[in-house]
Formats: structure tokens, C-alpha cells, sequence
């Protein structure tokens, strides 16, 4: 995974959704295959392109009938630089997104902007308990979601990428040994844990092929 930052989805998905730039090309369409994918009926199958070159990012549209802004101007088949803070507008407008710098990070056990004390987090690695705030996640995670969990919230905001939860979730057996489904299994069990007492607080945004990103929402 490169380290020049992530593109900030702002409209288009259900919530601001940060996606890393994990490599030097990534095709943004509808097409499941898609490396970015949008679903929606003005977004072409392969619409446009981001692709890093050392310290860079540009964007190019890919021929897509509905087109690619950036900053309000048109992008054609020749890349042009996203800077940080630049906005992209794909499809008329249907999804729009901004290149940052850095992944947003956040510290456990620290109140994201908003101050609502129900968005405290708090993880206790000697009783394994979880809380939100004054309330406890009951009934407690497994140990393997716990470790899952755990190791999501040491890189809040960032990937954390399917070799990395193998190691730190399931450390006494051989990471080749484990699978991708292994994971989001447990992923999915987390989320449904969560569900009612986050209210909102907590999203786990699976990164396709790639990981998952923990995220402490406003």
C-alpha cells in the first residue's frame, strides 16, 4: 500500500467513505471487476482512471459517456494532477470525491469532533470488554472477533489489510492457511454486534480485495 493518502468519497455512497490509494492504477466504474467501484446508471462501465506516479496522483476519464469533472472542468483521455483538496465529480455529478494527504487517524478512547460521549471507545485487553461510552457491547465479541476488532482499531482510519488481520487474528496458524471468506465472516458478525448500541458511531468499510477500514463517524 502506497502512502500518498486516499480519495474521500463525499456523494454518492451511503456514507463519506475514505478509500486508500493501494496502487499505481485503479479503474473507478460500475463493473464489479472495478478497482473503485460505483454503482449507478449514469457511472460507464469503466469510467475513469487514477493513477500515482511517484509523489503524484492524476486522473483521466475513460472515454465515459456521463464524463469526469475536476474542479468543475472537464477531464479528458489526458491525465490531469488531483491535488490535495481537488475535487472530482464523476458522472454528472453522482459521486464527487476529494484526494487527502494522509489517512484520517483516530486514537482509541479519544471523542471524534463531534463530543457525543456515546462515540468514546474503549477497549480493555486484560477483562476483553468493549464500550461505547458508559455502555458495555453485550454479549461480549469471541476472542477471535475481539482480536479482529482490536487490531482494526489499532489502524482506525486506515487499511488494514487481509495479511495483517490473519496475523493478528488468528497468530497459532499459518497465515496461508486462513481465508479471505475466514475474515469477512467474522467481520460481518462484529458489525451485527455493534449495530444497535453504535448507533451510527462505528462503520467497518471493506476495501475490495484489500481489507478493511475501521472508521469513528461524526
Amino acid at each position: 500500500m502506497n502512502t500518498r493518502g486516499a480519495i474521500l468519497v463525499e456523494k454518492g455512497l451511503p456514507a463519506p467513505t475514505l478509500i486508500p490509494l493501494w496502487k499505481k492504477r485503479l479503474i473507478i466504474g460500475s463493473h464489479p471487476g472495478s478497482d473503485i467501484v460505483f454503482g449507478h446508471k449514469y457511472v460507464s462501465r469503466q469510467h475513469a482512471v487514477l493513477t500515482i506516479d511517484q509523489d503524484s496522483v492524476f486522473i483521466a476519464d475513460l472515454r465515459s459517456k456521463n464524463g469526469t469533472q475536476l474542479n468543475g472542468k472537464k477531464v479528458g483521455a489526458e491525465p490531469l494532477p488531483l491535488e490535495t483538496g481537488s475535487v472530482a465529480e464523476i458522472a454528472r455529478g453522482a459521486f464527487t470525491f476529494k484526494l487527502l494527504s494522509s489517512y484520517e487517524t483516530v486514537s482509541m478512547g479519544l471523542d471524534v469532533p463531534s463530543g457525543d460521549a456515546r462515540r468514546k471507545i474503549s477497549i480493555d485487553d486484560q477483562s476483553r470488554t468493549i464500550r461505547l461510552g458508559s455502555l458495555q457491547l453485550k454479549p461480549r465479541l469471541s476472542s477471535k472477533q475481539f482480536d479482529l476488532l482490536h487490531a482494526m482499531f489499532k489502524r482506525s482510519g486506515e487499511l488494514a489489510d487481509h495479511a495483517y488481520l490473519k496475523a493478528e487474528g488468528w497468530p497459532e496458524d499459518d497465515p496461508t492457511a486462513v481465508s479471505s471468506a475466514s475474515i469477512r465472516t467474522q467481520v460481518g458478525r462484529i458489525r451485527s454486534s455493534f449495530q444497535d448500541l453504535s448507533d451510527g458511531a462505528i462503520d467497518i468499510v471493506a476495501v475490495r480485495n484489500r481489507g478493511y477500514i475501521l472508521r469513528l463517524n461524526e
